[in-house]
């Protein structure tokens, strides 16, 4: 039975033996910006954010940045008190974006 190709970069690597197409820059100040848009900045500290390579995850890494304030009330009638935490800088991203990610940041 036949195969269907649903590309012609398909039929490139597996009928004619050629290396899949790097989409990635080769011009090192574009591939920096667009890491940097990519990554984006933390939305508390204003710091450059890092995305994490095989993820679709972008994180704050600035150790002086605790993220969010959330304060969760305490039960009056128990005498528990407030409770503080906070929640770091996370951002998910979709899978295309996933993919441009993992094409970009593959050192």
């Amino acid at each position: 039975m036949n195969k269907t190709y649903y590309s012609f970069d398909d039929i490139a690597v597996e009928e004619f033996g050629m290396k899949p197409l790097n989409m990635r820059t080769k011009d090192k100040q574009k591939l920096e910006s667009q890491r940097e848009k990519l990554e984006g900045v933390c939305v508390y500290c204003k710091q450059r954010a890092k995305f994490i390579p095989g993820t679709n995850i972008v994180v704050c890494v600035n150790p002086s940045c605790k993220g969010k304030k959330v304060v969760v009330k305490g039960d009056p009638a128990t005498e528990e008190p407030d409770f503080v935490r906070y929640v770091p800088f996370v951002r998910v991203l979709s899978d295309k974006a996933a993919e441009i990610g993992n094409t970009i940041f593959d050192d």
